[in-house]
């Protein structure tokens, strides 16, 4: 994830990809796996590139918890289980999520030219 060191007033990202050795870690777990299922956690405040992992068959699901609160481990423990009411991802992202880095454009072009929206 990302955390507050990396997703707060004055600390612009340049670019969409998990911040330090977080992408090998992954990959180490993914290849001592044996076969066992690997669930994906996220935690961040806005959109990664995670494309090497959606498009990975050991990974078998990815959850985002965004920036988490103190209730949050008993929310993924009800959510991985399917325990309870509300223990059902859904799916509902924020904001868009892209595929992957190059399809949303130039992280530091602020010109509207040929884009269809603005921000007010």
């Amino acid at each position: 994830g990302t955390g507050q060191a990396i997703e707060s007033q004055g600390h612009d990202r340049f670019d969409y990809n998990l911040p330090g050795s977080q992408k090998q870690l992954l990959m180490d777990v993914l290849n001592h796996a044996n076969g066992l299922k690997v669930i994906l956690l996220l935690f961040t405040g806005s959109a990664i590139d995670i494309s090497f992992a959606d498009s990975d068959p050991r990974v078998s699901a990815i959850l985002e918890g965004f920036l988490p609160a103190q209730a949050t481990g008993h929310a993924l423990l009800r959510v991985l289980r399917n325990q309870g009411p509300h223990a059902s991802p859904a799916g509902r992202l924020p904001f868009t999520w892209y595929a992957k880095q190059s399809d949303f454009g130039d992280i530091n072009d602020y010109s509207m030219a040929g884009k269809t929206y603005r921000y007010l």
